[in-house]
């Protein structure tokens, strides 16, 4: 795996995923992703890391959502969960 193989960022409540590495690719929806190039991840998408898969979840923020978990002046959440392929 590359020293860095991709980079999650967040802004205004959305998740921005950008592969990094040139010879090892990111998979989004279990194809390889273009180098540099960043895919707002919506929900339901499924992305790889060096062989391991996760799948990105949006729900409404309320009163059941842990402590430190919600973005403030949102009113939803992401959710990155690891799956199997």
């Amino acid at each position: 795996m590359a020293r860095y193989q991709a980079k999650l960022e967040v802004d205004d409540g959305k998740v921005w995923l950008t592969s990094m590495s040139k010879t090892n690719p990111t998979y989004l929806n279990y194809e390889p992703m273009e180098s540099g190039k960043a895919v707002c991840l919506l929900h339901g998408y499924t992305f790889g890391i060096g062989g391991r898969y996760f799948r990105v979840d949006y729900r409404e923020c309320g009163s059941d959502v842990e402590p430190g978990r919600a973005r403030r002046g949102t009113g939803c959440c992401c959710w990155v969960s690891a799956t199997r392929r």
